[in-house]
């Protein structure tokens, strides 16, 4: 039964992540994301649903349109999978339970979000308007681990993650931008995290940061090593890439990573350190 619905489940994150696609690509060019049907990109040639199957139609065309042949990027296959992989870990570790759904919605949102970052270096207000309209009634009854305390105490500790999530980020904005005399984060971020702490609450949600801070930095250094090396450890450059990292990184992949990590082991994660520490 647990492989059928794994399975299952599988599928269903397959089909949702072929979705996504449209909206990672359709969403920044303000293009509506029901109509019109989709279509090559190259040739327009409106395409058939035996050209939409997630997945196996990319493998059968060999990632070419079959109407002018053009290649079609192997992402669009890999986000699928790659949704589908979400999907199938989500029914693992929930079962079938209102929190799978929940991390189901929370993590297509941040797929959406991530390729749309990287692609465009913006995370658009539509997406975290959704976010905050869907995150309203896993607050109001409870389901989410951080709000099972009772209405009025789930609005407060909604309100205290919205902080949680944007304050931070405002202050490292504000510092950046009229201490350091750096370009900031930019409110997209900020607004980001004001709707992932609607999800997990100010706890969670500081734990979230505190993940995409370290695999940030982490990622950061290796990229600024792997530009010395190759620019020959001239100091001039280095200075110049250096200063290239923080502006050209998108920094919402790793506030994504961060949240679903935290959503997912948080709770676990901050009875390890409580125990341990306190």
């Amino acid at each position: 039964m647990i492989v059928f619905t794994a399975v299952v489940t599988f599928i269903l994150g397959l089909l949702i992540g072929s979705f996504l696609n449209v909206c990672i690509y359709r969403i920044p060019e303000g293009m509506s994301i029901v109509t019109p049907r989709s279509h090559c990109p190259i040739c327009k040639h409106t395409l058939n649903a035996i050209d939409l199957l997630p997945v196996l139609s990319w493998i059968f065309s060999l990632g070419k349109c079959r109407y002018c042949g053009d290649r079609f990027s192997i992402r669009y296959m890999m986000i699928e999978l790659l949704t589908g992989v979400l999907f199938v870990i989500g029914y693992l570790w929930f079962d079938l339970t209102w929190m799978m759904l929940a991390y189901m919605v929370l993590s297509s949102i941040l797929v959406v979000i991530t390729f749309i970052d990287i692609d465009h270096g913006i995370i658009p207000n539509e997406l975290v308007i959704f976010g905050i309209i869907v995150a309203l009634p896993f607050i109001g009854f409870g389901i989410v681990p951080a709000y099972r305390a009772g209405f009025w105490q789930n609005a407060l500790d909604a309100l205290l993650g919205l902080l949680a999530g944007a304050a931070p980020l405002i202050l490292i904005d504000y510092i950046a931008q009229w201490v350091l005399k750096r370009d900031g984060m930019g409110g997209g971020v900020i607004k980001l995290m004001a709707m992932v702490g609607l999800f997990l609450g100010w706890k969670l949600t500081l734990l979230a940061l505190l993940v995409a801070v370290y695999v940030g930095g982490l990622v950061g250094v290796i990229i600024l090593i792997r530009k010395r090396r190759s620019a020959g450890n001239e100091a001039d450059e280095d200075e110049d890439e250096e200063e290239q990292i923080g502006t050209t990184m998108p920094f919402g992949p790793f506030l994504a990573l961060g949240s679903l990590v935290s959503f997912m082991v948080g709770s676990h994660i901050l009875t390890w350190y409580m125990h341990m520490f306190m």
